[in-house]
């Protein structure tokens, strides 16, 4: 075998296996000078990877230097190296510049003198030097980080066997900042093969600090962790879950977080270490119950040390009685048998160190010193459970930090379970209990520890209503916000709405109690519930000290509230603010005028209400803004009316906004030169059409003119004077206040014909029908849909006897009446949801025709559907040459979208089709008068004449029911997208045509047949995929690949139990595994 030799420079070479030897002997400093002997002896190094056999590691970062200390065993010395940066110092200029720059000399700030150095200086160099020696330090020409990183990371990868302390010191918060992610990316290289360190000690900044570098470590080796955080003028924090989501985490055994950092985590994440030693804010009975019962069930906690910043003596004296043991006035202790050993818990307390510590000690060492310690852990241990069992879930886990932080206070209550959540002032910070009823007792649930706990003597309103009490204790300060919600009316028939009402009584009663042996008044900035009465609202309010109130009801059906209670509650009169939603207020107008605010829904108002609350509001000096909604108004003219002459109108999204202007009338007390009087003050008034009024104080330019109330303006004046008024005010009338407005005056009845204007209805859909010389028609749009039917006189049943020629028309305001009355025939007799009125001498058809015609002369843009039903065969030809000769008598075809005609014969279709618009046709649609789902399709349609028409060629979409298409029709079928029709007989050619399209585009193709050929479709396509459908038909699925798309497939699906063959496009990943795709 050919032996390995090394050149080491100058013509000398060594064997391969004499360099091991070597580096087996040498330690760190002699391989880090062996690396610069030449290159080869430095590849050599870097292939073997020589363990460097450290004991310790220790680094400590500054600013402007770097220490790295390395200790290979127990008796050797330590070798300290320190990286420092090349600085030039900053010198002051001489006392006589400053003397003659004066006032222009500006000392320049420290920080902005070393952040201006560091700037400038950085990369220059830097000194290397063995603290030990008492040679000189090096200089190089790299940074000194650089230079660290680079021996640092040799350390990292030279290092094979086990480090016994590994330790990273950061001195100061700005270089831990600075510093601290290149030093612990370096860690990242030993992912593959993690680094054995036994113990690690380190300060950090972020919680990912810690977690990054416990993630590189090796899981057998690593014992114990300190964190430590001492350069902080206030202490910081251990997260929850960076750190306890490592699996190294869950190896440690010991744990240290120091004197200054504050462990944030849960007590159940350190049950698996021997010993810990933290600092923490406080500890919880709810922890200490953890804590214990760890200790009595399992045998990894052997000794753990809380130190507490907030510290309650009296709570554990409380919990576990007197102590057995007094070792002097601040320290005292408790002890409790371990099951099935022959051990003690004991638990010491230390008010001077404000510490509590658990620690196993032997059963012999503690009966030695206190003979009744059994007994005494007997009692201590019923004691303790009968304590906790009297307990809730939040008294458990209530903390110091609580007291006067909570923020926000949300509570819900429902017939078998409660909600309480609490925000604290940063709002960030929550916490939630779920209440639940369990028969006799309750089970509380917190969200944000996932404890449960099941308590036998408290139902879930009492145990809401007893951790309600305690926070309320522990607030001083005021609550910024405390919503209450109870439950809202239900449908059930099963006594819901009984069993609701009375949890909900139960927990006002109990909750008022509360309130009641309170010394002082609840302070809160905002209140928000949803009473059912105004005697659930009474259970609270005169118990506050409330700024802002708002009612809101969660049923969408607003229900009518009584306040002549409320009102005369001082509580009421110190509001500021009032908000309503689905209540109907019964208040007076005066009752309102105190609120600097209000958005309150009243039943009915009236023109004397408008002109009160205008004149109060003249009257005061308060800056007052008030919504008021109503449902009717009681007068016989609008009640704007009486405001007189408005200043501005406007119209938006379809509500009509009118602007009235008033002056404030100064008191006579106010001085003339104050700063108020200078300042004009004006009322503005505000009315919507969707029944809303708001009032408000404002400033006033010195050009704003008042309105005044004997100033009217009329409907004509706003035709010629203000023309975009009338065109506004008919975009919100519906179409029968525009027939009327038609027959105001001739001017009006031109303003609205001129196709000039900008005005136009938006329709929906136009549907007539047309039975027995009878029509009937149907106007929906983006208002108040039009339904009205057209009859000859004498198809109207108990009718006069002596009733002249003519027809009639009836108006429908409900469209299930006119179904009935086409259904079941027309009456004399009229109810309250019809109109009706007689045109002697007029034809039902033409009358009919002229409401359309003026339709369709409002509608400027295209109609969404066009509906039209042709019923009685003898008849329908008339209608049709009726309404063709419509059709033709107007200038323009009609636009629509979609298309949809029941017919008997295809001539009807033919009649009025062409007068469509084919640039914006989608969809045609046309179905059998006769034909009924599920009945045998016998009448066939011809499609020859209708697929020349060019309003056929630019749909994109055909439906075709009752009618029977010949198979050789086809190919005037396949530009269409979307197909649904019925075929005669479906053949393989067909098949194959309608395949090779729907591969080219995308197209879905429905076709129903009378017959197929079946026998040749495994002999062309092969054998299906068979699948079961929902509906348990059969179907026959074949895949076809698309030719350049890789994604999509077509699918061809034949049922013949449905006599359906179905063509679409889905994608490939919605495909069956291992089903064949054809070509």
């Amino acid at each position: 075998m050919e032996e390995i030799l090394t050149p080491i420079g100058g013509g000398y070479i060594f064997p391969e296996n004499v360099v091991g030897k070597i580096l087996e002997h040498s330690d760190y400093k002699s391989i880090m000078t062996l690396l610069k002997v030449s290159k080869g002896f430095r590849n050599t190094i870097g292939f073997q990877k020589p363990d460097i056999k450290l004991e310790s590691v220790e680094i400590s970062v500054e600013i402007g230097s770097i220490i790295l200390a390395l200790k290979y065993s127990e008796d050797s010395e330590i070798l300290r190296i320190q990286y420092r940066e090349r600085r030039c110092y900053y010198r002051q200029p001489p006392r006589k510049w400053k003397r003659s720059l004066g006032k222009f000399w500006k000392k320049e700030h420290r920080k902005e003198k070393r952040e201006r150095l560091e700037k400038k200086f950085q990369g220059k160099g830097c000194f290397v030097k063995n603290l030990n020696s008492k040679n000189k330090e090096k200089f190089l020409k790299t940074n000194f980080l650089q230079a660290f990183l680079f021996d640092y990371y040799y350390v990292l990868c030279f290092q094979s066997s086990k480090i016994s302390n590994f330790k990273i010191n950061f001195p100061t918060d700005l270089s831990l900042k600075k510093f601290s992610y290149p030093i612990f990316n370096c860690f990242q290289f030993r992912q593959r093969v993690h680094l054995k360190i036994q113990n690690f000690c380190c300060n950090f900044l972020e919680d990912r600090h810690i977690s990054m570098i416990l993630e590189c470590f090796d899981l057998d080796s690593i014992e114990k962790l300190e964190i430590f955080k001492k350069f902080l003028p206030d202490y910081s924090k251990i997260g929850k879950y960076l750190i306890q989501r490592t699996p190294q985490w869950k190896k440690l055994r010991e744990i240290n977080c120091g004197d200054e950092s504050i462990y944030d985590g849960f007590v159940k994440d350190l049950l698996h270490f021997e010993r810990v030693h933290v600092r923490m804010e406080l500890v919880t009975l709810s922890e200490i119950e953890i804590l214990k019962n760890a200790f009595q069930t399992t045998a990894n906690p052997k000794n753990v040390c809380f130190e507490l910043l907030y510290f309650d003596s009296n709570m554990l004296r409380r919990l576990f009685r007197e102590p057995l043991d007094h070792e002097n006035q601040n320290s005292c202790s408790w002890f409790f048998e371990i099951p099935n050993s022959q051990q003690f818990l004991k638990i010491s307390l230390d008010s001077s160190k404000k510490s509590i510590n658990f620690k196993r000690l032997e059963s012999s060492e503690i009966l030695e010193k206190f003979p009744n310690a059994l007994e005494f852990s007997k009692r201590v241990e019923r004691h303790f459970a009968s304590n906790l069992q009297n307990l809730t879930l939040f008294s458990m886990n209530l903390r110091e930090t609580f007291k006067n932080h909570l923020h926000k206070i949300h509570l819900s209550l429902n017939k078998t379970n409660a909600n309480l959540t609490f925000k604290f002032f940063d709002d960030y910070t929550y916490m939630s209990y779920f209440y639940n009823d369990k028969g006799l007792g309750c089970e509380i649930y917190s969200k944000n520890t996932k404890e449960r706990k099941l308590m036998d003597t408290l139902d879930f309103v009492s145990a809401l209503c007893k951790d309600l009490e305690e926070i309320l204790s522990l607030q001083i300060q005021n609550f910024l916000h405390f919503g209450v919600f109870l439950h809202y009316e239900s449908t059930d028939t099963n006594n819901w709405n009984e069993s609701q009402e009375v949890v909900s009584r139960s927990f006002l009663e109990k909750f008022e109690s509360i309130l009641k042996s309170r010394n002082r008044f609840l302070k809160i900035n905002s209140f928000h519930m949803n009473p059912n009465s105004q005697h659930q609202l009474l259970s609270f309010l005169p118990f506050f000290d409330l700024n802002i109130l708002t009612l809101e009801r969660l049923h969408r059906n607003a229900i009518p509230f009584e306040t002549n209670r409320i009102v005369k509650s001082d509580q009421w009169r110190k509001l500021k603010m009032l908000y309503t939603e689905n209540y109907i207020l019964n208040v007076a107008m005066e009752d309102l005028m105190h609120f600097e605010f209000a958005d309150v829904t009243v039943e009915d108002i009236g023109s004397r209400d408008v002109l009160n609350l205008k004149e109060m509001l003249q009257n005061s000096s308060k800056p007052s803004r008030l919504t008021l909604r109503y449902n009717y108004f009681s007068g016989p003219v609008e009640p704007y009316e009486c405001l007189g002459r408005r200043k501005t109108a406007s119209f938006k999204s379809g509500i009509i906004t009118q602007e009235w202007a008033f002056p404030i009338f100064k008191k006579e007390e106010e001085p003339e030169n104050s700063e108020s009087s200078r300042k004009t003050k004006i009322l503005t008034i505000y009315h919507k059409s969707n029944k809303e009024f708001k009032f408000g104080l404002r400033d006033a330019s010195s050009r704003e003119k008042m309105a005044k109330v004997s100033d009217v303006d009329g409907m004509v004046l706003w035709t010629f004077a203000f023309p975009w008024i009338m065109e506004k005010t008919l975009e919100y009338g519906d179409f029968e206040s525009i027939l009327v407005l038609r027959k105001v005056s001739r001017d009006i009845r031109n303003f609205i014909d001129d196709p000039k204007n900008r005005f136009h209805l938006k329709p929906v859909k136009i549907y007539i029908q047309f039975c027995q010389n009878v029509i009937a028609l149907n106007f929906g749009y983006t208002g108040k849909g039009f339904s009205a039917i057209y009859a000859p006189i004498e198809k109207i049943k108990d009718g006069p006897i002596d009733q002249k020629e003519g027809c009639k028309v009836f108006r429908y305001k409900n469209e299930a009446e006119k179904r009935r009355d086409l259904e079941y025939g027309l009456r004399a007799e009229i109810n309250n949801h019809t109109r009706s009125k007689f045109l002697e001498g007029a034809d039902s058809v033409p009358t009919a025709f002229k409401d359309v015609e003026t339709i369709l002369n409002l509608v400027k843009s295209k109609l969404k559907s066009l509906w039209i039903v042709l019923k009685e065969p003898s008849e329908n030809s008339n209608f049709s040459k009726l309404f063709k000769d419509f059709l033709t008598s107007r200038k323009s075809s009609i636009s629509v979208e979609h298309f949809k005609m029941v017919i008997n014969q295809e001539e009807d279709v033919l009649e009025i089709l062409p007068f469509l618009n084919p640039k914006f046709l989608k969809s045609i649609e046309v179905s059998n008068v006769n034909y009924k789902e599920g009945e045998d399709v016998t009448d066939r349609m011809d499609i020859n004449r209708i697929g020349d028409l060019e309003q056929w060629k630019s749909a994109e979409e055909l439906k075709i029911a009752g009618f029977m298409i010949n198979n050789t029709d086809l190919d005037k079928l396949t530009h269409f997208s979307e197909l649904e029709v019925f075929v005669n007989l479906i053949t393989i050619e067909n098949l194959l045509a309608l395949k090779r399209i729907c591969t080219q585009s995308i197209k879905t193709f429905s076709l129903k047949y009378e017959e197929l050929e079946q026998d040749s479709l495994r002999d062309t396509f092969g054998a299906p995929f068979l699948q079961t459908a929902p509906d348990n038909s059969r179907q026959r699925i074949w895949y076809f690949r698309i030719p350049g798309n890789s994604e999509d497939v077509v699918t061809l699906v034949i049922v013949l139990t449905k006599s359906s063959v179905t063509f679409d496009r889905i994608s490939i990943s919605e495909k069956p595994e291992n089903v064949l795709i054809l070509n």
